[in-house]
């Protein structure tokens, strides 16, 4: 399955001021999180379908 990425406005103009060494790193990160988003060791306690994403 192919998973795409959206901003919300707001989340896009945070990201936008994010360093862009750290964004860089973020990006990378959600990279690999869009081939395999559900990773049941990332998965939060009590919120379903919710998942951390660690750099």
């Amino acid at each position: 399955m192919t998973y795409k990425l959206r901003f919300q406005e707001l989340a896009l103009a945070e990201w936008e001021k994010l360093d862009t060494t750290i964004r860089e790193r973020f990006k990378s990160k959600l990279q690999e999180l869009l081939q395999n988003p559900r990773l049941p060791t990332a998965a939060l306690s009590g919120m379903p379908n919710c998942y951390k994403i660690k750099l």
